[in-house]
Order: structure tokens, then sequence, then C-alpha cells
């Protein structure tokens, strides 16, 4: 967790997982410095940063880390003084199989998480700071793992054999970005009928 900002209150909140903590410097230089808004960053556990959320994948006590982060989030809203803009982003589909919702004891209720429960954590966050002050960032396009900076560094007489871009179009990652984008279709059309704004990095 970090902060931009000297004053201690937060106006802008990224939150998210590692793929909310990768807009970090976009969104200081586009909007927290050119209107000196301070920037206050929420990322880095690897599950869903919203109320009640936590995660099923073996090898972290994903119940206490989970909330724990969430927990942040909420420090970081009480302190501001006037409703904070949210910007939200997650690793969305990767989050979403992997998730989990917690009761109020804070025991596993083995729910199928869907894109409606995930729309409903964002809406809890909505009665806090407002619908008008989220953004949420939708998932990602993905090179199904392909190295950009390998692919596009090969020396040139490479490119003569071997044409890179086919790296691109193989069946496996062809069929990922469907799924990617479909995703964001529905996810998009969910929160935007509850008046959150939504971005598609596809467009």
């Amino acid at each position: 967790y970090g902060s931009v900002g000297a004053d201690g209150v937060p106006e802008i909140i990224l939150l998210g997982d590692s793929h909310a903590r990768h807009y970090a410097e976009g969104v200081y230089k586009e909007f927290s410095e050119p209107n000196g808004k301070s920037l206050y960053v929420a990322s880095g556990v690897s599950c869903l940063h919203l109320p009640s959320f936590t995660r099923t994948s073996v090898g972290s006590d994903w119940d206490v880390l989970c909330p724990g982060a969430f927990d942040k989030v909420e420090e970081f809203i009480n302190r501001a003084d006037t409703s904070p803009l949210l910007v939200i982003s997650h690793l969305w589909l990767y989050q979403l199989i992997n998730s989990d919702l917690l009761n109020s004891q804070g025991e596993r209720t083995n729910s199928n998480v869907t894109i409606s429960m995930v729309v409903d954590g964002i809406l809890k966050l909505a009665e806090r700071v407002g619908k008008e002050n989220i953004l949420v960032i939708g998932q990602v396009p993905t090179t199904g793992g392909v190295d950009l900076y390998d692919v596009f560094t090969r020396p040139k007489p490479f490119w003569s054999i071997f044409d890179g871009s086919s790296d691109f179009t193989r069946s496996e990652i062809k069929g990922l970005l469907i799924r990617f984008k479909l995703f964001n279709k529905e996810f998009g059309q969910e929160l935007s009928s509850q008046g959150i704004k939504f971005v598609d990095p596809f467009d």
C-alpha cells in the first residue's frame, strides 16, 4: 500500500490486485498530479478488494488477507474529507472463479461467485462514496504468456523466417481474448445498468 500526497487525505483511491497497481503511474500522471489530487494505492493482495470476498486457492490464509486488504480500502475512505474517487481494477475473471464470500462470522459460504455478486460488492462501496465517484476498469486483453519484449526485439533476419504476429493468433490466445471480451461486455452492461462508470481496456 502506498500513497502520493503529503496532506494525508485521500482524494483518489486506486484499489485492486496487481492489475490495479499497473495503472498507478498513469492515474498519477494523468489525473492526480495535473489536478493536485492526492492518490492512494490499495493494491497488491491477489483477491477481490470488495466487502466480504475471499479467495479459495491454496498457499495463503486468504480468509485473513482478503478482508485485510479491504480494511485498508475502508481506512482510506474513512480518512477522506469528502467522497474520494475510487478507481477499481482486477484480473476480474481469474479472481471471480477463485473467489468465495465470507459470512458475518468470517466463514466461507461456498458460493458460486457470479458477475452479479461482484457488482453487488461494488454497489456496497457505492453506498459509501456515491455511484458517481466509482470508475471500474475491465479485464485487460492478454498475450497468453507471450513475452512482448522478446517478440518486438527479435533481430530483423528472424522476422524474414518467422512472422512474430502469429504469436498472437494461436487458437488458445484467441479463445482467451474472446472469453475476456465477452466477460467485459456482460460486466460492463451490469455496472452501467446500475449507474456505475465502466472502461473496457479492449476499446
